[in-house]
C-alpha cells in the first residue's frame, strides 16, 4: 500500500514538472491532438548490460511496458572500393517486445543502414536503394536509414515501417518516417517546443489522413507521449511500439535534430 501511494506520489510529481515546462515552452503540436487526448510520462528503468549485447531500457508508460530486447543483434561493417572512391556501410540492429494490461504483444526487428562514398576532399553519399517508398533523394553528406517490421496478433497483416535521416552539417538534418500497411500509412513528422532559444524539434507527432494520432517529446524534462483519446487497439499498438523505436534510436533530442 505504502508502496504504491509512493508511485502515485512520483508520477504526479513528473507530472506536475512537464506540465510547468510545457507552459513555460510552448509545445508545438496539433490543436486537435491537445484538445483530445490522454497524456503519459514515461519511465525509464536500464538493464543489465554484458560484453555480448546491450539490454534495451525498460520504457513504460500507461498500459504499455517494454518486456525485452537488446541491441547489436547482429551488426557489421564493410567496405568496397567503387569507381567512384571507397564505399563504407555499416548495418547495425535491435529487436524489442512490449505489451499490454490485455498481454498482447508487439515485437519488431530495427535493421539501421548507413552508406557513405569517401573521397580524399570529403564525403559524397551514394544513392540508397529506396525502402518501401522513400521519396527523399540522396545529399552531400550521411544517410541513416532504420527500417523495420512490426508485428502483434490483432493485426491482419504485419506493419512495416521507414525512418530516413539526412545528415546535413550546415543545414541540420532531413527526415522521412512512416508506417505503413496496406493502404493504410500513417506518416511521422518532427515536432517543436518554442522556448527561451527559439524554436527547437525534439519530439514527433503522427498523423494519418490530415487528422493528428499522437506525438512523442523527447526534449521535455521527461519522455511524455500523447495519444489520441478513442484510438482503435491495432492503431494504438503500433503507435506505442514505433515510439519505443524512437526512443531506443533518439534518446536525447542532440541525437537527431542538431547539425554536426
Amino acid at each position: 500500500m505504502t508502496k504504491n501511494i509512493s508511485k502515485l506520489m512520483l508520477l504526479f510529481v513528473m507530472l506536475i514538472t512537464t506540465y510547468s515546462a510545457a507552459q513555460s515552452e510552448q509545445l508545438i503540436l496539433s490543436e486537435q491532438l491537445l484538445s483530445n487526448s490522454k497524456v503519459f510520462i514515461v519511465e525509464e528503468l536500464p538493464q543489465k548490460r554484458n560484453f555480448f549485447n546491450t539490454k534495451i531500457s525498460k520504457f513504460k508508460f500507461g498500459e504499455y511496458v517494454l518486456t525485452e530486447g537488446s541491441h547489436n543483434w547482429g551488426s557489421s561493417t564493410s567496405q568496397k572500393q567503387t569507381k567512384n572512391g571507397n564505399q563504407v556501410i555499416n548495418r547495425s540492429k535491435f529487436k524489442f517486445t512490449i505489451s499490454n494490461n490485455e498481454n498482447i504483444a508487439s515485437s519488431v526487428k530495427v535493421v539501421k543502414e548507413s552508406k557513405e562514398l569517401i573521397f580524399d576532399n570529403g564525403t559524397f553519399l551514394e544513392q540508397l536503394v529506396p525502402a518501401i517508398g522513400s521519396t527523399i533523394p540522396s545529399v552531400e553528406n550521411q544517410t541513416e536509414v532504420l527500417t523495420g517490421t512490426l508485428s502483434n496478433p490483432i493485426s491482419n497483416a504485419d506493419w512495416q515501417f521507414i525512418v530516413k535521416k539526412i545528415i546535413n552539417k550546415e543545414h541540420g538534418n532531413t527526415f522521412e518516417m512512416f508506417i505503413t500497411k496496406g493502404d493504410r500509412r500513417i506518416t511521422i513528422q518532427v515536432a517543436s517546443i518554442n522556448g527561451e532559444q527559439g524554436l527547437i524539434r525534439s519530439g514527433f507527432e503522427f498523423f494519418e489522413n490530415n487528422q493528428s494520432l499522437a506525438a512523442l517529446f523527447i526534449g521535455l524534462p521527461n519522455k511524455t507521449i500523447w495519444f489520441k483519446n478513442n484510438l482503435d487497439s491495432e492503431t494504438e499498438i503500433i503507435l506505442a511500439t514505433m515510439m519505443v523505436c524512437l526512443m531506443v534510436e533518439y534518446p536525447k533530442p542532440s541525437a537527431f535534430i542538431y547539425s554536426y
